[in-house]
């Protein structure tokens, strides 16, 4: 009787520890970290010091991570000279990354060496993966004013501007008094590299240290390109051209991901981007529950524009007559892709003025003249709420995905489109 009374409690502990095995299992958890998927979206939640969230990044989703590697390889023209010109190209990269990496602070330089760290099928240089996180800025600066890229004779090319930036990004903002509901809205698309080559993840942060905030990426990124934190701060970053360039400086994704994770405002945010050592024309698209603001910025100069009629939108050119004469910016203009999507956009919102909401929105988006093949997500953000939505790849033209960064427990709602 004794054995009988013994052996059912351990078999309820058993099979009570298989079932949160199954659990873990299915959710991918390490540590305080976890992921999981939500409606064929990765979401990577990651908790505590830089180290640790870098770490967890890395054991969660490192057999992501070739096929990020892959995509920015591929992005990067062949090299003559076989194998010692690509080691020589690869040993001028790490010189020039020296520059930035001293702007980059320390406690991001701290997590990348906990996800190298993770990897331990081969031992690998936080270095590596910085570099990756630091390419666009790098082909920024390397691409001379006016020069065809498509030309045969482009030798001395490192990297493909165009290739690593693929400026196609739209983004708008939406204030108060211009929407059904009376709420600040957000929409962007955001393009990058070929169509497919990444893999969409969001990742949930609650750091030690600043603010928790959403970032919306692919893995193996801690910078960030779009996201919001829990101050309803949201942030956009999208390409732009200028011959005004340095190595310098902050890689834009890292500045981005310094103004989620400290600062609580559009004005906030502002002073900590236009204090900041940059390199090279990114423009910054900065909201919160109130207002917004759109920061055009090169390595030293910088304009700020405000919105128009309760409206705010971009493309990809700088608007600001400090940057009227800049060749780099004639000439991205001079094919028109740009400036026709930025002209779509005032359209769209213009005709459905003080009747936009999220559907509205979801429509610029998708529109035929906005939407690129390349895009790897969409987002709408509503900082009031802290709710988001987002779709990846041609995915747009689908189902929009809700998530809420204040309640994550529940993103499990979607919102069907049409």
């Amino acid at each position: 009787m004794r054995r009988k009374a013994l052996i059912l409690p351990l078999l309820i502990v058993f099979f009570i520890s298989l079932t949160f095995l199954s659990l873990s299992i299915e959710k991918g958890v390490y540590g305080k970290g976890y992921l999981e998927e939500r409606s064929g979206i990765l979401v990577l939640h990651l908790k505590g010091s830089p180290y640790e969230m870098g770490y967890q990044h890395g054991m969660l989703t490192k057999h992501l991570m070739a096929t990020s590697k892959e995509a920015f390889d591929e992005a990067v023209p062949a090299i003559k000279g076989g194998r010692v010109g690509e080691w020589i190209v690869k040993r001028y990269l790490f010189w020039k990354l020296e520059k930035m990496e001293k702007y980059v602070p320390e406690e991001f330089i701290e997590e990348l060496k906990g996800m190298a760290d993770s990897i331990t099928e081969r031992e690998v240089d936080y270095r590596e993966i910085l570099l990756y996180h630091a390419m666009r800025d790098i082909g920024q600066v390397l691409t001379r004013p006016g020069r065809d890229r498509s030309s045969k004779d482009d030798r001395y090319s490192l990297l493909s501007y165009p290739a690593i930036s693929n400026g196609g990004c739209s983004s708008f903002v939406v204030l108060p008094q211009t929407t059904k509901n009376k709420e600040l809205i957000c929409g962007r698309n955001f393009d990058f590299l070929k169509e497919g080559s990444l893999e969409s993840l969001i990742t949930f942060y609650e750091p030690d240290e600043g603010n928790s905030f959403v970032s919306i990426g692919w893995p193996g990124m801690i910078g960030v390109v779009s996201g919001m934190n829990d101050k309803g701060l949201t942030v956009g970053l999208l390409t732009a051209y200028s011959k005004d360039v340095s190595f310098d400086g902050m890689p834009s994704c890292f500045l981005m991901r310094k103004v989620l994770q400290y600062a609580n405002s559009v004005e906030e945010a502002k002073e900590m981007i236009i204090k900041s050592k940059r390199t090279g024309p990114n423009i910054f698209f900065l909201a919160d529950k109130k207002e917004a603001l759109v920061a055009e910025c090169s390595a030293t100069k910088y304009a700020l524009r405000k919105p128009q009629d309760g409206l705010l939108y971009s493309s990809n050119h700088f608007l600001s007559s400090i940057y009227e004469k800049d060749k780099k910016r004639k000439k991205a203009l001079e094919s028109g892709e740009s400036e026709t999507r930025y002209k779509r956009m005032k359209e769209l919102l213009k005709e459905n003025s003080r009747q936009i909401d999220i559907e509205y929105g979801i429509k610029i988006l998708r529109d035929d003249l906005i939407l690129k093949e390349n895009t790897l997500h969409s987002a709408i953000f509503r900082p009031r709420t802290l709710e988001f939505l987002v779709a990846q790849g041609l995915s747009t033209r689908g189902e929009f995905i809700k998530f809420n960064l204040e309640k994550p427990e529940v993103n499990k709602e979607n919102l069907s489109t049409y």
